[in-house]
């Protein structure tokens, strides 16, 4: 997905990160580009680990 929350209220970003954990949960690769930081920082989230301790 390419910036997937672009234009999005936070309430659902946060809907979205529910929905992609899903997915992953379920087996599935997801792959997203232009990552806003409240993405960026779903430590369950690869972006999320390897930021984690760059976003402070």
């Amino acid at each position: 997905m390419d910036e997937p929350s672009v234009g999005l209220h936070p309430w659902d970003v946060r809907v979205l990160l529910t929905v992609l954990q899903r997915l992953v949960d379920n087996g599935a690769t997801v792959v997203s580009t232009g990552t806003p930081e409240q993405v960026a920082r779903n430590t369950d989230s690869v972006t999320g680990r390897y930021l984690s301790g760059l976003l402070t």
